[in-house]
């Protein structure tokens, strides 16, 4: 079982090499896949020659070995063709791509109820019917997953993969695809002064629009001011000065109200 362990780790070790490096992302999907093959049909070679010495090591291969390395392939394969669909279907939205490409992993992995509740579970007893080469009474399996190769896959090694795919998947888009797409909006700068923009949110904030009026005032004219990249300090110095204001008309929402007036009468016209 040594030998089959380490040829997994020196994978691992190669897989993560190539994983991290910059450069163009289909060739790195394409040359960690060959890295995939090339694995698999050594370690093919190695089980067809020696086979195992116990069915503990033959579970543990079936169970955790080889699917860690075929996962990897399954994965690298759909983030190509979502790299390639994301590239040809611009107007929709990324996180539709990713769930299409996600649903046809997982469509594989579906008509095995049985296996999947298993998997979610504990339990190890049904270990040697699922990662034996023995346990498969017929070739039922063998029937859906063109992946199985006889006498090198057990046929849920396989569905194994396809899950552990998934997870790769979505770890993958988590970690570098944005889940929606990007919109960019217009930088917003207030140019007026501080006692005009004070006076606005002072009456948003009474009108009670927002949040059903159940926010803190000072909290409130901090959350616009980094909307419209403004510092507002002196909150309630500011309101006072307003309220001592004696000439109304110089208040920012009289002007706002003649701006509004004049802008129906040129409707009008």
């Amino acid at each position: 079982m040594k030998i089959y362990q380490k040829i997994a780790i020196e994978f691992h070790e190669r897989f993560i090499n190539h994983w991290e490096k910059n450069g163009c992302f289909q060739k790195k999907c394409i040359t960690v896949m060959d890295l995939c093959d090339d694995t698999l049909q050594k370690l093919k070679a190695l089980v067809l020659d020696k086979e195992f010495e116990n069915v503990s090591d033959e579970i543990l291969f079936f169970k955790d070995l080889k699917p860690q390395i075929l996962s990897v392939k399954f994965a690298c394969r759909g983030l190509m063709e979502f790299e390639f669909e994301k590239a040809i279907n611009q107007d929709k939205l990324v996180a539709d791509i990713q769930q299409i490409c996600l649903n046809r992993l997982q469509e594989k992995f579906n008509s095995f109820k049985d296996f999947r509740y298993y998997l979610c579970g504990s339990s190890t007893n049904r270990d040697e019917q699922y990662f034996t080469i023995g346990g498969m009474k017929d070739d039922y399996i063998l029937r859906f997953i063109p992946e199985v190769e006889k006498g090198f896959s057990t046929g849920y090694d396989i569905l194994l993969a396809y899950s552990k795919a998934i997870e790769f998947m979505k770890d993958y888009f988590e970690e570098e695809v944005p889940t929606k797409k990007q919109i960019t909006y217009p930088e917003l700068q207030w140019t007026g002064n501080k006692t005009d923009l004070v006076e606005l949110l002072a009456t948003l904030h009474r009108t009670n629009v927002f949040n059903n009026g159940e926010n803190e005032f000072k909290r409130f004219v901090i959350t616009f001011s980094k909307i419209v990249n403004f510092e507002v300090k002196d909150v309630y110095r500011t309101v006072s000065a307003i309220k001592d204001r004696k000439k109304e008309n110089k208040s920012f929402l009289s002007r706002m109200i003649f701006v509004f007036q004049e802008m129906l009468s040129d409707a009008h016209k």
